[in-house]
C-alpha cells in the first residue's frame, strides 16, 4: 500500500499516496503548509486528516496515524 508522509511544523502525517481522483502520487505533488496538491490535476487534500478540500477530486484520501520515535516515523496501518 503506498504511503506519503508529510511534515507541518513538528508533526508528521501518513495519507494514501494515491489521489482519489485519478491515479498520481500525493507525494510527488506541490505542498503549502497543511494541504497537498495533486501534481496530475490539481486537486488539493488536508494533510491533517486526509479531507478533499478541492476538485477535481471528490472522495478523502485515507489517513494514517504517525509519531515520530527517535530518528524514524512511524505509520500505523
Amino acid at each position: 500500500m503506498p504511503v506519503a508522509v508529510f511534515r507541518v511544523g513538528q508533526t508528521c502525517y501518513a495519507l494514501h499516496d494515491v489521489c482519489s481522483h485519478e491515479f498520481a502520487r500525493l507525494s510527488d505533488g506541490y505542498q503549502d503548509e497543511d494541504v497537498i496538491e495533486c501534481p496530475l490535476h490539481q486537486a488539493q487534500f488536508d494533510i491533517t486528516t486526509g479531507k478533499c478540500l478541492l476538485e477535481p477530486a471528490r472522495e478523502d484520501v485515507a489517513s494514517y496515524p504517525a509519531k515520530i520515535e527517535g530518528l524514524d516515523v512511524l505509520v500505523y496501518i
